[in-house]
C-alpha cells in the first residue's frame, strides 16, 4: 500500500491489503479507499488516519478482470468484469451505510478489461474484452437502466481513462 502525499510530494508505505488480488477495482469514498474484486469477491476499505484495512460485506460477483467502478450519491457501483459464475454484464451497488450489495440491471455488452467512469452523475462503460469491443453504454442510477451509445470508432480491449476522453457538451 503506497501512499502519495500531494502536499509534500512524497511517498510512504502503509498497511498491506489483507488479501492478495489482481485486476481489482478501487474507489475513494468518504476519505477511505475501497478495494474489491480481482481474484475473489472480498471487499475492504482503507482508513488513512489509522493505517488500517477493514473487511466489509462481500460483493455477489467477483468482478475480476478490471471492472469499472465509480461512486454515485455515496454508493459504490461496480460493472462487468470476469470471475466464477459471471457473464461479464453484471452491475451491483454497495451501500456503505447498510454494508450491503444489491444487484442492478445488467449491461447489454458482457465484458472485462474495459474503461469507464462517472460523467455528470451517470456511469459510462466502453470497450473491453473478449475480443476488441466498441460497445459504449451509459447507466442512469435514477432509472436503473442502461442506454447504448454510439459505438467507439476503434475497438478497445485495454483499460483507459475514459473520463478524460469524454467531451461533455
Amino acid at each position: 500500500n503506497e501512499i502519495y502525499d500531494t502536499q509534500t510530494d512524497s511517498w510512504t508505505l502503509g498497511a498491506d491489503l489483507p488479501a492478495g488480488t489482481d485486476h481489482a477495482w478501487a474507489v475513494s469514498l468518504d476519505a477511505r479507499v475501497y478495494v474489491g474484486g480481482g481474484t475473489s469477491n472480498r471487499v475492504f476499505f482503507y482508513e488513512p488516519a489509522t493505517d488500517d484495512w477493514t473487511e466489509v460485506a462481500s460483493s455477489t460477483f467477483v468482478h475480476g478482470g478490471t471492472p469499472v467502478a465509480a461512486v454515485i450519491d455515496g454508493r459504490i457501483f461496480v460493472a462487468g468484469g470476469a470471475g466464477e459464475g459471471m457473464i461479464g454484464n453484471e452491475l451491483e451497488v454497495y451501500d456503505p451505510a447498510a454494508n450491503q450489495w444489491l444487484t442492478l440491471a445488467p449491461m447489454a455488452c458482457a465484458r472485462n478489461h474495459m474503461g469507464g467512469g462517472l460523467v455528470v452523475g451517470k456511469l459510462y462503460v466502453a470497450g473491453g474484452r473478449p475480443g476488441n469491443q466498441t460497445c459504449v453504454e451509459e447507466y442512469d442510477p435514477a432509472l436503473n437502466a442502461w442506454t447504448r451509445k454510439a459505438s467507439m470508432p476503434m475497438s478497445s480491449r485495454r483499460v483507459m481513462p475514459l473520463t478524460a476522453s469524454f467531451v461533455c457538451r
